[in-house]
């Protein structure tokens, strides 16, 4: 590769993190807005109960409460994978995935704490394998679909996998979808980059695909 086609590569993957780093605030921001929003409603719910004074009033208000702490509990899951950066990220995955009827399982068997890795990296690396296995699943028209993100060590190596019940890529495409600009969606634009770009960071940070 000549100093030209570093520098692009160097660029793109630039503007790939900031991108990503874009998504995931504009999403926690919706998050935040939604909650707020449903926050302020439900108050006035238990307001209007109180201003009732119904002789059940305190027994009606518990038993809405306790609704509304278990949706809000699987609405929102908190993790903690050793970084709380990718707890963060995580989150705004599972809020995603509870929006779209995805299940999405998260097993860290060990903390994250122990690769040695830049945590823009690794978040770059995570979200974009996230986003495209929800888009694998949304593709292939799945109801309760589910995305797994696990962690474990084999053989005294560190494994991260991302996987999920959409359709699967036929072997003759599993080395291409790595190659920037090949893609299997359709739209063009942008496309075919997500996955050039996860390889070019595994592989920064000393790993392999």
């Amino acid at each position: 590769m000549n100093t030209e086609m570093l520098v692009r590569q160097e660029f793109l993957d630039e503007q790939q993190l900031d991108e990503q780093n874009i998504r995931n605030l504009q999403m926690m921001n919706s998050i935040l807005r939604k909650e707020k929003h449903d926050i302020a409603n439900h108050l006035q719910v238990i307001l209007a109960q109180c201003l009732h004074k119904k002789a059940t009033a305190l027994e009606d208000i518990a038993d809405y409460l306790h609704e509304i702490v278990d949706r809000f509990s699987r609405q929102v899951t908190f993790f903690d994978t050793g970084n709380s950066f990718l707890d963060g990220l995580l989150s705004i995955k599972s809020n995603r995935a509870f929006e779209n009827n995805i299940t999405f399982e998260v097993n860290f068997e060990q903390p994250v704490s122990r690769l040695s890795i830049n945590t823009a990296d690794l978040i770059s690396i995570l979200g974009n394998l996230i986003d495209n296995s929800f888009e694998a699943i949304t593709a292939a028209c799945h109801t309760n679909g589910v995305t797994s993100v696990l962690s474990y060590v084999e053989n005294n190596v560190y494994h991260l996998s991302v996987s999920n019940t959409g359709t699967h890529i036929p072997p003759q495409l599993i080395d291409k979808i790595f190659v920037e600009g090949f893609s299997t969606k359709t739209g063009g634009y942008k496309r075919g980059y997500g996955l050039a770009i996860v390889k070019h960071l595994v592989q920064k940070n000393g790993g392999s695909k």
